[in-house]
């Protein structure tokens, strides 16, 4: 959120950051050579990298899977890493317990095939302290899990009232779902006070002149939402918003017609695109 921002370190040999995840000082970078072809093996090596106390960065440990880490996310002690396999595409989630960052654990390894959106190319993926949110493959149900010591059960699963595009963790209690029947989509904001029985407290409905949602991502009470509005005769043109979910019931909007482009990240209160 500087104004100014500075740049404190470069870590080498990330020819090319696939994913980041930060929780707290620790942060896993993925090197690859290309986004598209997540079989290069150089997309085989998460970085455990923590902050010196002369402000640099510097690299604790490496971990590198039997397979190719697609997605990374990082909560509370741990990092969830969706492992990809050529011929089935995702295979498994494994979690590292990360409480000595020196020395990272495989805690559990689940079998999940997780699903990707295509528009985007983003896994259906998220964490929030010592949460972990995916989808498998195929699938519309939002499975909630509960990670400690790298320990992963399942709380509950949410079921979105049509086809899942994709969901992001707005705040410890709240998850905005982006949900698609026929032409209409909107967005469920759903109440996980409770993770073992979450439920749709409010929906927004996209608003013309989007065509249909690519993407969201959330931070606090602020979710941003990635549409496309495709004109046969004028092709496609991408824009975001913002919508204020501070009152989960009553979610509004706050940011109209930002110019938007294939990608979209919200965080430290400002949005990229």
């Amino acid at each position: 959120g500087a104004a100014e921002p500075e740049l404190l370190d470069v870590m080498l040999p990330a020819r090319e950051v696939g994913r980041m995840a930060s929780a707290g000082h620790l942060i896993g970078v993925i090197d690859t050579t290309t986004f598209l072809l997540p079989q290069e093996p150089d997309r085989n090596t998460l970085r455990v990298v923590e902050r010196t106390p002369d402000g640099g960065l510097a690299e604790a440990s490496s971990y590198a899977p039997d397979g190719e880490i697609w997605a990374v996310e990082a909560g509370d002690g741990y990092v969830a890493a969706a492992i990809y396999d050529e011929a089935i595409e995702f295979h498994s989630v494994e979690v590292l317990d990360l409480t000595d960052p020196s020395s990272p654990v495989v805690g559990t390894r689940l079998g999940a095939e997780v699903s990707i959106v295509h528009e985007t190319l983003e896994a259906h993926f998220d964490s929030h302290g010592n949460r972990l949110y995916f989808s498998h493959q195929d699938s519309d149900a939002i499975l909630i899990h509960e990670v400690t010591a790298g320990r992963a059960r399942q709380l509950a699963a949410h079921h979105p009232g049509g086809h899942l595009i994709n969901f992001a963790v707005a705040s410890k209690d709240v998850l905005a779902v982006a949900v698609r029947t026929g032409g209409d989509d909107w967005i469920e904001i759903v109440d996980t006070r409770d993770p073992s029985s979450p439920y749709v407290a409010g929906t927004f409905a996209i608003q013309e002149p989007a065509d249909h949602v690519l993407t969201l991502d959330a931070e606090g009470h602020r979710v941003a939402v990635l549409c496309e509005d495709a004109d046969g005769s004028e092709g496609s043109t991408t824009f975001s918003f913002v919508v204020d979910v501070s009152d989960p019931a009553d979610p509004i909007l706050a940011l109209d017609g930002l110019l938007g482009g294939d990608w979209l990240a919200l965080g430290a209160g400002i949005l990229h695109t």
